[in-house]
């Protein structure tokens, strides 16, 4: 599956780099500076320009192994990080301790 993040979002990533990864499909991914803080170099596969892409599609295919290894370690990190459940209740969380103080 391959990632294009809108020409509005300067440094965000679109709902794609979950939703992907929650199924178990494999994503190339438009390199956001915000996807640092949301999953780890060993979980997302990114590209800059058209020709590293090119070259990362050949290589995935030839892989299917590495392949699969990406993808089960980003679906971990989505399902632990990344569900409605896990945000809303971080949002709770926060609200909890803002109303508080």
């Amino acid at each position: 599956n391959l990632n294009i993040t809108s020409l509005q979002m300067r440094s965000a990533v679109n709902q794609r780099v979950f939703d992907c990864p929650a199924t178990g499909g494999f994503l190339i991914t438009d390199a956001q500076s915000d996807i640092a803080e949301l999953f780890d170099e060993d979980e997302v596969v990114l590209y800059e320009a058209l020709e590293e892409l090119e070259e990362k599609v050949r290589s995935f295919v030839a892989h299917p192994a590495e392949r699969r290894s990406i993808s089960k370690r980003a679906r971990r990190r989505v399902l632990a990080h990344h569900t409605h459940k896990e945000r809303l209740g971080s949002l709770a969380g926060y609200l909890r301790r803002y109303y508080r103080g």
